[in-house]
Formats: C-alpha cells, structure tokens, sequence
C-alpha cells in the first residue's frame, strides 16, 4: 500500500481507542496465562476484523509474563494502529533493526534551540506514524538552513503569499514523508530524505490557515500569533509546543512571569531557551 493513500489522523484515533481501553483494563496487570489470553481478545476486538488473531498474538507475545503501564500499552497500540496492511499477512514485532527502506509519515511534534553547535540550528522530535518503526519518537538536530529548505516542502510560501511563514516554531504539527534507510540507524531510525505529497501538504497548509489571525479567528479571543501563545497543542490545535506554559520568575533574564515549558524541564524560561545562543542563550 502506499503510504500516500494512509490516513493519519485514523491511525492516530484508533491508536488512542486501543491505547485507553486497554490502559483502562490492563494497567499494573501481569499478564500471563489466561490474563494474556484475554489481553490479546480484547485488543482483537478493537482492531477491523480483517486482521487474523494468529498475527495479532505474535505482535503481543513479547509482552507475556510483563506487567503492563501505560508506556507499554502505548507503544503496542502505535505498533497495531499504524501496521494494519502489514498485520494482514505478519506480525509486527517491536523495533530492533531496520530490515529495509522504507517512506513512512511522520509530524513534528516539537522543535528547540540546539545551544551544543556552532552553527544554528533545532532539535527536532520527529513522531513515526506507520510502518516498522510506528510509535517511536526520532530526534535529530537540524541546521536553520535545512529547515529553511524544508518549509518549502511542508506547504509555506513567500510572506506575501497564502501560506507565510512568520517564525520556525510554525513547523511544529507538521507532517512529512521520512526515508528511512538501514544505513542510517542506530539505536533510532534514521533518514535523510524527505517528501511532502499533496495530502500531507493539505493538511500542513490547513494548519497555517488555521494559524493565520486574519482567516480564523482565535478561539480564546487572544490578539498574539499562534507561535507566541502560551496554549500548547494538547489544549488547541494550533498550539506550536505540546504543553501549556507555566510563570514564574527566570533567574537568567530575571523576568518575574516568565513562561516555562514543562516538556523542556529547563531551569530557564522560553524565551531564554529560544535565543540564538550569540545572542546569550541559556541551555538548560
């Protein structure tokens, strides 16, 4: 199947059906026994029945004898969701090893300054969304050149265009076709090549549409750009960083409510970790 034809935002529901029922029902049991036997019928019952038991069981046999959270249901239920073409004739075993090449979707799930290099440049954490590697999480350090090159893929146009592109964080959502290739992995997936075809590209410019003040109006009547709200993704659609900001004093800039990402777990507030690091950046 070609992952162009794979819709995203289906993998990603039935990922979260799978995830809560199963957390809901199985967190801190030790499956084994007639417990894994029931553990592998009720996540039978929530995948499309065109899936054989025989390769579901065989996805889930690693898990026997675990006592089960919900970071472990989680990473089954990615694997499940985002395999089902696959599931149809194998199983799908947790990944070790990158057997073959292979272009798989993939969004942006956050972007931070990268203080450790000369040059500047971002963190990125990449989400896989289908194929061997569904579920696993990819970070890598872009130069501000290479994102630069690749908003042109992901949808952006000039400013005096439809789709402008007023700060870098406006990648954050966004999705993207990943090459990933044997030779460039390690302990991760790795890739290097890129494409953006139309349905992702569809989605990606409803996301800046969605973003742009003067088309859709904010839902919270706020007057500052999407990429300077406090609101993170889990809250608004829109959001460019995962979690809502918290305020506090930063003893860096010394700003009394300063805002603090929570994913970032920095003694230093955002706007000091977003700084160019010429610029005096704090990396925490």
């Amino acid at each position: 199947m070609s992952v162009t034809l794979l819709n995203i935002d289906r993998i990603m529901r039935l990922r979260c059906d799978i995830r809560d029922a199963l957390v809901l029902e199985f967190t801190g049991d030790e499956v084994v026994g007639e417990r894994f036997d029931h553990f592998v019928r009720r996540t039978k019952a929530l995948l499309p029945a065109y899936v054989p038991r025989k390769y579901i069981e065989e996805s889930m046999t690693y898990l026997a004898g675990e006592t089960l959270n919900r970071s472990k249901i989680d990473a089954l239920a990615w694997r499940l969701a985002g395999n089902l073409h696959t599931l149809k004739t194998q199983p799908v075993t947790p990944w070790v090893r990158q057997p073959v090449a292979e272009w798989v979707p993939a969004q942006i799930m956050s972007l931070r300054r990268d203080h450790s290099r000369s040059i500047p440049s971002y963190i990125s954490r990449v989400q896989v969304v289908a194929g061997l590697s569904c579920g696993m999480v990819i970070e890598k350090s872009w130069t501000v050149g290479f994102c630069k090159y690749l908003t042109k893929f992901l949808g952006f146009t000039k400013l005096s265009g439809k789709y402008p592109m007023h700060d870098m964080f406006e990648i954050v959502s966004m999705r993207f076709l990943a090459y990933i290739e044997p030779g460039l992995c390690s302990k991760l997936p790795g890739f290097r090549s890129v494409e953006v075809p139309w349905t992702l590209r569809e989605h990606n410019r409803a996301l800046i549409t969605l973003r742009r003040r003067d088309r859709s109006p904010c839902p919270r009547k706020f007057s500052w750009p999407c990429h300077k709200c406090p609101v993170g993704y889990v809250e608004c659609p829109a959001g460019c960083h995962r979690e809502t900001y918290t305020f506090r004093r930063c003893s860096a800039c010394e700003e009394e409510e300063a805002p603090f990402d929570p994913e970032l777990q920095s003694d230093f507030c955002v706007n000091c970790n977003h700084r160019p690091a010429s610029e005096g950046a704090k990396n925490g």
